[in-house]
This record gives structure tokens, C-alpha cells and sequence, in this order.
């Protein structure tokens, strides 16, 4: 024969199910809080530089979803060699990706493209003997 269960086993069932709900919910809230504070953490800056040699460039940048920047080389100088080596340089500051393309009226010897975060390079695109280059950069990378 089946007993039904007492009031006092009744009572304590349901107080074992509302200890579990407040842990479930208070680690949910605290997994949840733990993820968005993440995200504001703030992010190193990043630094853009671009070099060709022999050939003058225009080009753009786009960071995040943010329109376009069109740039053109900022300086230049001779290595006295003859060689003139064209260079630009700009302080992107925080970002979650960026793209870069540069274009050469002619054909330049070296083009580069470098991304710097805190200082230290982290991403670049080189090539030789060509009039165009670009590079995208995710953050994370």
C-alpha cells in the first residue's frame, strides 16, 4: 500500500526546489555579469603605418562600420641613395577591425601596411613591385 507523502516531506521537497532555483538563477546572473564586463574592458590603441618606396599613395581606411578616412602620403624623405621613401602614420586609437587599402600612381618597389597595438606590430601586408595593396585587421588576431 502507497502512503501519501506527509505535510512535513511535502514542505521539505519544496524547499529543496527553491534552494535550487536561487542557485540556478544566481549563477546565471553571475555567469551573465561576468560575460558583459568583459566586453568593457578597454582595448589596447592601434597604430597605422604605411610605407612605399619610390611612389607617392593615396588610399583609405575604414574602422568598425565607421565611413571611410581617405588619406594621401603625409611625408617623405631621401635615403640619400636616391631612393625616396614615402610614410604616413595614424593613431586609430581603439577599434574591433580595420581595413586599409593604398594605391600607387605607378608601380612602387615596397609597399607596406603595418598595424601597431600598444607598440608592438601586430598585423602587415607587404608586397613588392606592385601599385595597390590592402590588409583587414581584426582585433583579436
Amino acid at each position: 500500500m502507497i502512503l501519501p507523502p506527509t505535510p512535513r516531506q511535502i514542505h521539505n521537497s519544496f524547499g529543496i526546489r527553491q534552494s535550487m532555483k536561487k542557485i540556478f538563477f544566481t549563477s546565471l546572473l553571475l555567469l551573465i555579469f561576468a560575460i558583459l564586463k568583459c566586453d568593457d574592458e578597454p582595448r589596447d590603441p592601434i597604430t597605422l603605418r604605411i610605407f612605399s618606396y619610390y611612389q607617392s599613395f593615396t588610399g583609405s581606411y575604414t574602422v568598425d562600420d565607421s565611413p571611410a578616412v581617405a588619406f594621401t602620403s603625409a611625408s617623405s624623405f631621401d635615403t640619400g641613395t636616391g631612393a625616396t621613401i614615402y610614410y604616413s602614420e595614424y593613431e586609430i586609437g581603439e577599434i574591433d577591425s580595420l581595413s586599409v587599402s593604398i594605391t600607387t600612381s605607378n608601380t612602387a618597389d615596397f609597399l607596406a601596411i603595418r598595424v601597431f597595438k600598444d607598440g608592438v606590430k601586430a598585423k602587415e601586408a607587404v608586397s613588392s613591385s606592385v601599385s595597390s595593396l590592402s590588409l583587414t585587421y581584426e582585433y583579436d588576431e
